[in-house]
């Protein structure tokens, strides 16, 4: 059952290594709001920068052989994007107020949240990385095509670099120090500053499938010297405090990244890839013979949004209830409850749509809709 609402393509061809490392950043991403101990959070900041990798890989793995149209890429790609968004974000502050009403208490959300929030402004603090994949979505194809034209991983990812270097050493300073219009900072802070090093980590998962050991290990070893030497930095002004020093400011490293937090995201990255590979090469055969682990993960990795969504809602909602048992608030009681509640709920939706697409003749006259709406 659970492999027709995955995909609709044969299993057989996705590379369920990137979809196994999609689904430990989305889990990771529901770990750090569940308020973990210090070293966890900081151990896993790079579970954002790890899902735009595997997305990037996943991308140009359904998109290496076919010719990408700009506009009807975009125009199918930010629907399934922000219809959803926009449904769950309606659904999420009008269940807000209700509860709000009934149980005689202030609205939760002002009317600026409520805004922003629509408007993948950081409204409730989780919607950012919305608006990431959305700022990805827009320079994907461009990316593809100059994959393409540049003919090679290696000229590729050397773009992708130059692209980022010039981004951190020169186009930031001048957007800084130049007086610009009020409105324009928004842009600058909200989008450019996300936009350019976003790109560069999809940018590098497209790369993954095809790169060659050398390039590999150029990276893997350019990344751990670049981030030792920003450690060494940091190190330099907290000394032995650094993992607090790293932890009190690791908001100013993340929003928008920092050159430190890139490094960093990179190197875990490479690392798990790596310990993924391995144990795909070695325990392939058990993973096929248990189709049910496999066929989860891949439902995890291609469900990602709407698990992500549901997660706020049931999270919202398990910090305004008022626990008798203290256990109730320990983070991995509460990661192991969120995660669970996302994913069983994001389950039930599709199997619910699916069938109503498939038995219904409302379903079947809407089910392009449908399928936007509640299936991607």
């Amino acid at each position: 059952m659970m492999t027709s609402i995955v995909s609709e393509k044969p299993q057989k061809s996705r590379d369920i290594r990137f979809d196994i490392l999609k689904a430990i950043g989305l889990l990771l991403i529901i770990l750090a709001h569940t308020d973990p101990p210090q070293n966890i959070d900081l151990i896993r900041q790079f579970d954002v920068p790890m899902m735009v990798i595997a997305s990037g890989t996943l991308f140009y793995y359904s998109s290496r052989n076919k010719n990408v149209d700009l506009w009807d890429y975009l125009r199918k790609r930010i629907p399934r994007l922000l219809a959803p968004v926009w449904l769950f974000l309606t659904f999420f502050f009008a269940s807000a107020y209700i509860t709000d009403f009934l149980t005689k208490k202030p609205y939760h959300f002002s009317s600026q949240e409520l805004l922003f929030g629509f408007l993948l402004l950081d409204g409730i603090n989780y919607v950012w990385i919305i608006r990431v994949f959305l700022l990805i979505a827009i320079v994907a194809p461009f990316l593809l095509k100059l994959y393409r034209f540049l003919g090679n991983e290696t000229r590729f990812a050397a773009v992708i670099l130059a692209i980022y270097i010039f981004h951190q050493v020169i186009a930031i300073p001048l957007l800084y120090n130049w007086e610009i219009p009020y409105n324009w900072t928004m842009w600058r802070s909200k989008f450019y500053m996300y936009l350019i090093p976003y790109s560069c980590l999809f940018g590098l998962g497209m790369t993954l499938i095809e790169m060659n050991k050398k390039l590999m290990s150029l990276i893997l070893s350019g990344s751990a010297i670049g981030f030792l030497f920003y450690s060494a930095l940091d190190y330099s002004k907290a000394g032995s405090n650094l993992f607090n020093f790293w932890y009190s400011h690791k908001n100013e490293y993340k929003f928008p990244p920092s050159i430190i937090f890139i490094l960093y995201g990179i190197l875990m990255s490479m690392i798990l890839y790596l310990l993924v590979s391995w144990v795909w090469n070695n325990y392939r055969e058990w993973l096929e013979n248990h189709r049910g682990i496999k066929e989860t993960i891949i439902f995890i990795s291609s469900s990602s949004l709407w698990i992500y969504l549901w997660h706020i809602f049931f999270l919202e909602y398990w910090h305004r209830v008022e626990y008798k048992y203290p256990v109730m608030q320990n983070y991995l009681v509460i990661f192991i409850s969120i995660a669970f509640l996302a994913t069983a709920t994001t389950y039930l939706q599709k199997v619910l749509v699916s069938k109503i697409i498939k038995t219904n003749q409302f379903g079947q006259n809407n089910s392009e809709m449908l399928a936007i709406l509640f299936l991607k």
